[in-house]
């Protein structure tokens, strides 16, 4: 209810602002040229959204399955995902500037300052979130009891936050350079990198750690971090020495097609 709540208020403010009109909209003879290149784009980014959820719920099997703690474990577990989205909100935040910024340079032709772009941008990112990790760290027990109350919950949820916030300047890597990836319209590069740091690390290595080697909740926690910490250097390799740019600039290699009709401006609010 709240979220459609939310939904209908957002559409009202956009009508009354006359943000949301006839000439917000892409005229149809637009979405017939630009609909091959949106469907590439679009497509590897749906799949990325449905590998990494699915990955989620085998991660949240693993918890409930351990062989000791599973039910405290998923508590534990639900209560620090509480508390791990408000320090996320930066590294989404700086993800939305570098796709908007290096997507800008690279519209005006420009790959090497957009990839410089992504650097800068990541580098302000990692001091706040350096901020944020030194500032949180020694405040973690007094903030997981506020959502585990229960001594056994509260330890494993303690836990759960050490891990995760001790990776989330890794996290930030990928989700800055990933939101470049999105930028330039390489949604595919960014899918292989997320998809396989799931699936291939962090899911195998839950089971491993969880059921064989730690035989708790701990193992599944360190399998996060470790492909938290895969993610990072693989995006970080793909975006250094790969040619991600070329997905921004596929229309210059059919100069010989007729452009794509400019889509309407939208008229200034009197």
């Amino acid at each position: 209810m709240s979220i459609n709540c939310g939904t209908i208020f957002n559409l009202v403010v956009l009508i009354w602002l006359r943000l949301l009109a006839r000439y917000s909209f892409a005229p149809w003879r637009w979405v017939k040229r630009a609909f091959p290149y949106l469907f590439k784009v679009a497509l590897p980014a749906a799949l990325m959204q449905l590998v990494w959820h699915s990955a989620y719920m085998v991660l949240f099997a693993i918890t409930g399955s351990l062989p000791t703690g599973s039910v405290t474990a998923l508590a534990g577990m639900s209560a620090g995902l509480r508390v791990e989205s408000l320090f996320f909100l930066p590294a989404f935040a700086f993800n939305f500037t570098a796709a908007i910024i290096v997507g800008h340079h690279l519209g005006a032709r420009d790959p090497g300052e957009a990839r410089k772009s992504g650097y800068r941008i990541l580098g302000v990112g990692m001091a706040v979130v350096a901020v944020i990790v030194a500032a949180a760290w020694s405040s973690l027990p007094t903030i997981a009891r506020f959502v585990a109350s229960d001594p056994e919950v509260h330890a494993v949820a303690l836990s759960y936050l050490r891990f995760n916030l001790a990776g989330l300047p890794f996290l930030l890597v990928g989700m800055v350079l990933g939101g470049a990836f999105t930028g330039a319209g390489a949604t595919l590069y960014q899918m292989l990198c997320v998809g396989g740091s799931a699936w291939l690390v962090r899911i195998p290595l839950a089971w491993y750690l969880g059921h064989k080697v730690v035989g708790g909740a701990d193992g599944v926690w360190m399998a996060m971090l470790a492909s938290m910490i895969v993610q990072a250097l693989v995006v970080l390799l793909v975006y250094q020495f790969g040619d991600w740019p070329r997905f921004a600039m596929q229309a210059d290699k059919a100069r010989s097609r007729p452009p794509v009709p400019a889509m309407p401006r939208a008229e200034a609010r009197p």
